[in-house]
């Protein structure tokens, strides 16, 4: 009777750290913002800022007419280098939403 009792407090005790350490990785680590930080549209160009994680922000350009989106992502300068921007990725929106 007492080792079934001391196997399920054990088993407890284990559950709760467990459970712990899971609310306190949610806690540390901040998940990527989907919201728009601004955007700006004209007749056939759609700009929209948005964050991949906390370092690093993104910049959404979105051509209308022939249905493309690409992704750009500054990078920071390093020694005399100016800063530069990637694209990070090009969707062919045609595609995407068929």
């Amino acid at each position: 009777m007492k080792d079934t009792k001391n196997l399920t407090i054990a088993i407890l005790g284990i559950t709760a750290l467990v459970l712990l350490a899971l609310l306190i990785g949610t806690k540390i680590e901040q998940p990527a913002q989907a919201g728009t930080g601004y955007s700006y549209k004209t007749s056939d160009w759609i700009m929209v800022t948005g964050q991949a994680t906390r370092n690093t922000d993104l910049l959404y350009l979105i051509n209308v007419g022939a249905r493309k989106m690409k992704v750009y992502v500054p990078n920071k300068a390093t020694g005399n280098q100016p800063p530069k921007i990637d694209v990070h990725d090009t969707l062919d929106l045609n595609k995407v939403f068929q």
